[in-house]
């Protein structure tokens, strides 16, 4: 399946419902550091669950439940039961199989600044990413996914599912919603209004992960960032490429999964200035998102060993 997201967007034979690109021109302020570090963040989706169980899928390859999430409305009905999952086991995920939804948690552990192969090992045949062991500045975060309710910057995403804290080291939060053809991020907000506010949106939304997602998958969306950061007017354009590149097991804190990998490549550019970052995410039916892997900006290589930052499930 190729899904293009820019113009009029195409996921496969099915419309993904992406607004056109709409070019609003370029940069007009500084970007903080920390604020495009953790934009980056949003690149990979993190899903909850009720009670994180690990799990496998049949050779190598296993899915997840209903989120509860009405898609017309944007928001949850209530927090979904994730242990209810009835994975196939068939190296897809659908959207039955996303537990993405206002009201769940889960705990993950970062390590920062970490030296990691992307590339993992063969094992028996398999490919095996092993992140069980401790590794640098391990730091354990709960990540809550959460509905809008009266959030200062609700009326500005009526459309949203919930939104989720993008950096451990920020109080920045991503806005997400989910549907039937996938998660998209629809932009990224200060947890409090003021001066100092920092409110952006994409247009059209970013798609980051299509549903029903399978190996062999690409997409891309080509993005105009618009708003405000700490206070300042903003304006720059991102292009966010993915694909569902590999599958293998996952070795982690919370227990062995077997995974589909997605690739993220992320072009941002601020006025003459191009930046790139490359992440991977590792996804898993009942579960979700169990880890990723962001490089250092303007990484070369397309399998690298020193990553900026590594987040994996843990109990």
């Amino acid at each position: 399946m190729s899904i293009v997201g820019h113009g009029g967007a195409h996921c496969g034979k099915r419309s993904c419902g992406v607004p056109p690109f709409l070019s609003l021109g370029v940069f007009v302020i500084a970007l903080p550091l920390a604020f495009l570090t953790s934009c980056a963040e949003a690149m990979c989706e993190s899903c909850g669950t009720a009670e994180g169980d690990a799990g496998g899928w049949a050779d190598a390859f296993a899915p997840d439940a209903g989120s509860g999430v009405d898609a017309s409305k944007g928001q949850p009905d209530a927090a979904p039961d994730a242990s209810a999952c009835g994975g196939t086991a068939d190296g897809i995920i659908t959207r039955d199989e996303v537990p993405m939804a206002a009201g769940l948690s889960r705990q993950y552990r970062f390590a920062s600044n970490v030296s990691f192969d992307t590339s993992g090992s063969l094992v028996n045949t398999t490919r095996h990413w092993d992140m069980q062991q401790s590794l640098a500045n391990d730091l354990d975060t709960t990540i809550t996914l959460a509905a809008l309710d009266a959030a200062w910057y609700a009326d500005d995403f009526p459309d949203a599912s919930y939104t989720r804290l993008l950096r451990q080291n920020s109080d920045l939060l991503g806005v997400f919603k989910l549907t039937d053809d996938g998660l998209f991020l629809l932009g990224v907000v200060s947890p409090t209004d003021g001066l100092s506010r920092t409110i952006l949106k994409h247009d059209p939304p970013v798609l980051l992960m299509p549903l029903p997602l399978s190996e062999g998958d690409s997409w891309q969306t080509s993005a105009a960032v618009t708003g405000y950061v700490s206070g300042a007017y903003n304006s720059y354009e991102e292009l966010y490429e993915g694909s569902v590149d590999s599958h293998g097991e996952l070795s982690t804190p919370a227990g062995d999964f077997a995974v589909l990998r997605t690739r993220m490549d992320l072009t941002r550019t601020v006025g003459i200035f191009v930046t790139t970052i490359r992440q991977y995410s590792f996804n898993t039916e009942c579960e979700g998102t169990i880890a990723r892997i962001i490089s250092n900006d303007d990484e070369s290589e397309v399998e690298f060993t020193n990553a900026s930052e590594l987040r994996r499930l843990v109990p």
